[in-house]
């Protein structure tokens, strides 16, 4: 498999829900992604079967939306126990515990427990971007005006976010990049009619030792680099071996017989970015829609990554 990033260039600020209006994440999780595209692609006319078959196909594979500062690429932070050189200092206890991404060439360090947490962590935490509280007005006819908060996240120059992107051939590469420009203009994320969450998109080719970690197969221990779900017939041997964090994913579709009518999705649990398996598994992609008005497909397939 071929292997580019994609990193997105934030011009405007951006709002990746948390369950709350006030609440933003700095990050996107790969099944968002791959959702808000099928919606861009059929809002376009185009097929997003087309998408789809590719990706259940083996022939497309995506992380999460992950940080980039300046020319490092950060990888989520591997659920594996280590044992640093300090070792009981409460600090970097706490450091350890804000430190959600590190940059892909101080993955060994880290691992081997002679990284410097609180080093790390400060330039993730100030090096990123800025979260903010907008304030806005609620204007209802007949009815009195009404104030309420968004919070948003703004990218400093330099900075954003990227996706790995794997494909097979250079039609899955060009089909993807379509889609993720149309994606580009209407935004990512939430409140897009407000005009937040647009991009640019620059392909990059992945750092050295980014390349050899997705590419070598005799790692003992592989790391998800996206959110995923493995198929019933594996999942309980997938468990045994791994450590891992479930995310709960959930929502809103339309209804079957009325369409403009909103319900709430059946909530689906899923391994986080970060999990750790002993071995690599093909994953899933979930139909959601429950007879509903269209199908929500739920992104599921692994990109792994060797950790040791």
């Amino acid at each position: 498999m071929n292997y580019r990033l994609l990193k997105l260039q934030f011009s405007t600020a951006v709002h990746f829900g948390t369950g709350g209006l006030t609440t933003t994440s700095n990050t996107l999780m790969a099944d968002t992604v791959f959702s808000a595209m099928c919606t861009e692609a059929a809002r376009a006319g185009i097929d997003p079967s087309v998408l789809i078959d590719s990706v259940i196909a083996g022939e497309i594979r995506i992380s999460d939306a992950l940080p980039y500062i300046g020319d490092r690429f950060y990888v989520p932070k591997p659920l594996a126990e280590i044992t640093t050189e300090k070792d009981g200092d409460s600090s970097v206890k706490k450091a350890l515990k804000k430190l959600t991404y590190l940059p892909v060439d101080a993955l060994d360090s880290y691992l081997k427990g002679s990284l410097d947490i609180g080093k790390e962590s400060d330039i993730l935490q100030h090096g990123l971007g800025q979260e903010c509280l907008i304030e806005k007005t609620a204007i209802e006819i007949s009815e009195k005006t009404e104030p309420y908060a968004i919070g948003l996240y703004r990218y400093y120059e330099g900075s954003g976010l990227y996706i790995c992107l794997g494909y097979e051939t250079e039609k899955e590469y060009k089909l993807f990049c379509d889609i993720m420009k149309l994606l580009s203009y209407s935004g990512v994320g939430g409140k897009v009619s407000s005009g937040y969450g647009k991009f640019t998109i620059e392909p990059a080719n992945p750092p050295s030792e980014y390349i050899k970690r997705l590419q070598v197969e005799d790692y003992e221990q592989y790391m998800s680099l996206s959110v995923c779900l493995p198929s019933p017939n594996v999942i309980e041997k997938v468990m045994n071996s791994a450590n891992f964090r479930l995310v709960k994913r959930s929502g809103w579709i339309s209804a079957g017989s009325a369409p403009d009518t909103l319900r709430k999705r059946r909530d689906l649990y899923m391994f986080a970015a970060g999990s750790v398996f002993s071995g690599r598994f093909n994953g899933s992609v979930c139909d959601l829609s429950d007879d509903g008005a269209h199908p929500v497909m739920r992104y599921g397939c692994p990109m792994f990554m060797g950790v040791k």
